[in-house]
């Protein structure tokens, strides 16, 4: 997948949460995450599923963000040159 990919949540026929590029069958190997809600946890969220889940993968995708930033400025960084 490449850096521009459009990406959707889509719920799964057994009722998992599932972020996928947009270009694929929704299916659960094309999934790049899959959320599973507990029954109790279904319960208590109710109508709120998919915002709850759209949250949690919003959070995840700005994390990774976040570290592959961060692990790029330490690639690039000039390394100390040690005199002797």
């Amino acid at each position: 997948m490449n850096e521009t990919a459009l990406l959707e949540i889509i719920e799964l026929a057994d009722g998992d949460v599932a972020l996928k590029p947009v270009e694929s069958e929704a299916s659960d190997s094309d999934a790049l995450v899959t959320i599973r809600f507990s029954d109790e946890s279904l319960d208590m969220l109710g109508d709120v599923k998919m915002l709850v889940a759209r949250a949690m993968l919003e959070a995840g995708i700005n994390a990774f963000a976040e570290v592959n930033t961060a692990e790029t400025h330490v690639e690039h960084e000039e390394k100390p040159v040690q005199l002797h």
